[in-house]
């Protein structure tokens, strides 16, 4: 995936990308039926009999046909695993579910500091046993005191700083918002996000590509938060959440005196 893309594909080189395309899908999206039978599973034991719960819903029935899709993080460490083809596919595969365990106990969080939620303490535990999954996942490649450690609370703290500065500066504040702050907070916000597919270069002791690896993987993400601003920019308007996305639009529109005053 980081060939240089001036250069012209050898004959055949169409198909192969497309099979190693079908193959990181299929890998996926298995792994993400697995995460949603475990959350499912871990959903049932705490709620009793009390009914099918939110996360028991998306099972399938036997016989049942719908196709289950995944979301683009299931994929990551499969993607970025051509450049480092000495680590076992084994390891990218609990790397990725590693990965998808720390993105839904992420999104749990964000969920309710962009939409207001009520604190809902079944959901608040299935978090954490997410977040635990992850790190017990991790843990198993490197050991207390290994660098990729160093690397991963710097990742750590700077999603969580940029939460905050983002809640701080343009949470019920309408105000100046340029390209540029809107892509250090969503480079900042997704951080978290980098360590699972950045734990190959550390497994295959070539840190020094990590810089160019994470700046791909950033540029991914700025995009991703672009996408979700749209998408939810009616309930960012309700909830006075004013991104980047919606702040430009009200600019463009006129209406900051009018939103200003009430």
């Amino acid at each position: 995936m980081l060939a240089n893309t001036t250069e012209p594909l050898s004959p055949g080189a169409e198909n192969v990308g497309s099979s190693l395309h079908h193959a990181v899908i299929v890998e996926g999206a298995a792994l993400y039926r697995d995460i949603r039978e475990c959350r499912a599973q871990w959903t049932e034991a705490l709620n009793g009999n009390n009914g099918r719960s939110e996360g028991t819903a998306g099972r399938h029935s036997p016989g049942h046909s719908k196709r289950l899709s995944s979301p683009l993080h299931a994929y990551y460490p499969f993607l970025f695993h051509t450049l480092f083809q000495d680590v076992p596919v084994e390891t990218v595969r609990e790397l990725a579910r590693a990965d998808r365990f720390s993105t839904g106990h992420l999104l749990s969080y964000d969920r309710i500091l962009d939409q207001g939620l009520s604190i809902d303490t079944t959901q608040l535990f299935l978090a954490q046993l997410e977040h635990m999954q992850s790190l017990k996942r991790l843990y198993s490649f490197f050991p207390a005191g290994h660098a990729f450690w160093d690397y991963f609370y710097d990742c750590y703290s700077e999603t969580w700083k940029s939460v905050r500065e983002e809640r701080l500066c343009h949470a019920y504040r309408l105000g100046a918002f340029s390209i540029a702050r809107f892509c250090a907070l969503a480079r900042g916000k997704t951080a978290l996000l980098r360590p699972f597919s950045m734990a190959l270069a550390f497994l295959s002791d070539r840190t020094e590509d990590l810089p160019r690896l994470s700046a791909s993987l950033d540029q991914h993400h700025i995009a991703l938060v672009l996408i979700d601003d749209l998408e939810d920019w009616q309930q960012d308007y309700r909830n006075c959440n004013f991104t980047y996305l919606l702040t430009r639009l009200i600019r463009k529109a006129g209406l900051t005196e009018q939103i200003l005053s009430g």
